[in-house]
């Protein structure tokens, strides 16, 4: 029994579980070490494969600044996708000064959607064989900004040189737009009835008055105007030719709203 009982006190009983902690924690490291692996690899395709570069640009909103001119504006052809500084992208577009604001997001794989909000162009005007355009606030813009728009009813023709200062860096002769961007700005301002019945504009200082205009009416009358005045005597065009309708239908006319408010039967 003594023996029997020594030898049972020799022996030592390890706990059941000792080691099997180590398997795991090998096995995490190895299928994280291949997992990095595969990630390095999936990454070097895609790095080398046209994915990785920007692709289509898409454009919705407004459209009066060209696609071209936009797309020279972005300047990140052929860069990578996932590195493009979008605010600063948005920041290139939102200088130029017929665009109001931007807004640009990611279209996975590779793509980019921009979102234009641009300032109104209120006229376009004939100078020589250049055609300028004048937004909501007045400022002046040329072709060369990529502008693309239909005049069709808001050219303004007949307007030339005003003040003839010669500029001697550029050569050329410089045109005094502020009689062209004070009537945008008041013109923007007239309801939108009358803006829809106007044709054709013309520029027609007259008495000293430099900020004088024709618009050419789709009911076959002309309305003189000053822009310091329009505003308010343009919007009571519809009554005024409501009442000269009363009393003499079918008759047309110049109303005269820059000095006075009279009408001039057509002979």
């Amino acid at each position: 029994m003594d023996k029997e009982n020594t030898a049972v006190d020799n022996v030592i009983e390890f706990e059941s579980d000792i080691g099997n902690g180590a398997r795991p924690r090998r096995r995490f490291r190895h299928a994280l070490f291949s997992l990095l692996i595969i990630l390095t690899i999936a990454l070097v395709f895609y790095f080398a494969s046209e994915s990785s570069r920007l692709g289509v640009i898409f454009f919705d909103g407004d459209n009066h600044v060209s696609r071209a001119e936009l797309k020279q504006l972005i300047n990140a052809e052929g860069e990578w996708f996932l590195t493009l500084n979008l605010s600063e992208i948005r920041r290139r577009i939102e200088e130029h000064p017929a665009i109001s604001s931007a807004s640009i997001s990611r279209r996975f794989p590779n793509n980019l959607t921009v979102h234009i909000v641009e300032n109104e162009i209120v006229v376009c005007a004939e100078i020589g064989n250049e055609i300028f355009y004048a937004l909501r606030n007045g400022e002046i813009l040329d072709d060369y900004q990529g502008i693309v728009v239909s005049c069709e009813g808001k050219t303004v023709r007949g307007y030339s040189i005003q003040r003839q200062d010669f500029d001697e860096e550029s050569e050329a002769y410089v045109i005094d737009f502020a009689p062209l961007s004070l009537f945008a700005r008041q013109l923007a301002q007239v309801d939108d009835l009358v803006l829809s019945m106007i044709q054709e504009i013309e520029y027609a200082p007259k008495y000293g008055d430099v900020n004088r205009f024709s618009l050419f009416m789709a009911d076959g009358n002309t309305v003189k105007v000053s822009s310091y005045t329009m505003i308010s005597r343009l919007n009571a065009y519809p009554s005024m030719f409501a009442l000269l309708q009363e009393e003499r239908e079918g008759q047309t006319g110049i109303f005269h709203l820059d000095v006075g408010n009279f009408f001039a039967p057509h002979e």
